[in-house]
């Protein structure tokens, strides 16, 4: 298992890109998958920020 961890520039560009997958809304692409994965990624970010947001208090 590869343990590196996504840069938050890294994380927004899959966001964005799972983004365009779910909008393509295309035969070709698993839609369902792609909302799970985006979610994923959207849930990572809010913990990111929330993390974030404590260490500076």
């Amino acid at each position: 298992m590869i343990n590196n961890k996504l840069t938050d520039a890294e994380l927004a560009k899959l966001r964005a890109d799972a983004q365009r997958m779910v909008d393509l809304n295309s035969p070709v692409s698993d839609r369902e998958w792609w909302l799970n994965c985006l979610a994923a990624m959207v849930e990572l970010e809010e913990c990111r920020k929330a993390s974030k947001e404590l260490e500076d208090k």
